[in-house]
């Protein structure tokens, strides 16, 4: 093994294929390092290659930090929905996408412990000022039919949407630079109402809702 930061090593193994595997085997004891997860790009669906993520993770780095090494941590959809990451995704304390299309299990940075897998779900409501309410099927990732989902603008500057239905735009969700977080109490304005089948702009402030199904009838009610 070659020790290329304190508590990280590093080792290449080769084996019949021919198939290599880079190993990085951190030492959790090690209080110099922090683990730290990153999206692709500044939107969920942006992808970028691992090189092009550590550049940027290292230009924001703060002073006296580096970046020891990193690894694909996650998996993304093919062919039209290309980019979208599949199960949970909180990167700096943001929510930027639900544990779909099933209870997946995910790697867990928590405050405080180590590391550890777990497998989680979303639980989110979608109320209104007459008291009606929704629960929330997925966030930041492709609807499937009969489910309402949330788009941020972290997701991608519209909403992608290859299925008719009903789209609700938000705005004055995220003042002062505010994010979505798990376990946050967010409010908005109705902006349009958008039927049918429509690639809907997610404001820079805002949010969209979208749903098919009885999701498209409640969001019709509104």
């Amino acid at each position: 093994d070659v020790v290329i930061a304190p508590g990280i090593t590093y080792r290449q193994m080769t084996r019949p294929g021919p198939v290599v595997v880079q190993v990085l085997r951190p030492a959790l004891a090690e209080p110099t390092l922090t683990p730290v997860v990153a999206t692709g790009g500044t939107r969920v669906l942006e992808l970028q290659p691992l090189g092009t993520i550590v550049g940027r993770l290292s230009g924001n780095a703060p002073a006296g930090a580096t970046v020891a090494g990193a690894i694909n941590g996650g998996y993304g959809l093919l062919k039209a929905d290309q980019g979208a990451p599949i199960g949970l995704l909180i990167a700096d304390g943001e929510l930027l996408c639900d544990p779909w299309p099933t209870r997946r299990s995910c790697l867990v940075f928590g405050a405080s412990g180590p590391p550890r897998l777990d497998t989680l779900s979303l639980h989110g409501t979608i109320s209104t000022v007459d008291g009606k309410s929704m629960t929330l099927s997925g966030l930041n990732r492709p609807r499937l039919p009969g489910e309402l989902v949330l788009y941020t603008p972290r997701y991608n500057p519209a909403t992608r949407t290859r299925e008719a239905g009903r789209q609700v735009v938000l705005g004055k969700v995220f003042a002062d630079g505010a994010k979505l977080t798990a376990g946050g109490d967010f409010s908005g304005e109705v902006l349009a109402c958008v039927d049918g089948l429509a690639n809907v702009e997610i404001p820079a402030d805002g949010v969209v809702l979208a749903g098919s199904g009885p999701a498209e009838a409640w969001l019709g009610e509104r």
